[in-house]
């Protein structure tokens, strides 16, 4: 099992406050007190995840089309 962050937008007149970092910081001590052991960042190379330890994982893409009408 694993928990998935998705980065929320911020205020850039609260940025002092550190919204983003208080965000995260609950997000993980929150799955580590259910016993999830995968915390997923969701895709992009932004510094803050490498802030909090991230690692690179590959990644899927699935293309689907429909053929012809009916």
């Amino acid at each position: 099992e694993a928990a998935r962050y998705y980065n929320a937008g911020v205020d850039p007149d609260a940025r002092e406050l550190s919204p983003g970092v208080v965000m995260v910081e609950r997000f993980v001590r929150r799955s580590i007190e259910r016993g999830i052991r995968t915390l997923d960042l969701l895709r992009g190379d932004e510094p803050y995840k490498y802030e909090w330890g991230a690692v690179d994982a590959p990644i899927q893409r699935l293309l689907v089309r429909r053929t012809g009408i009916g």
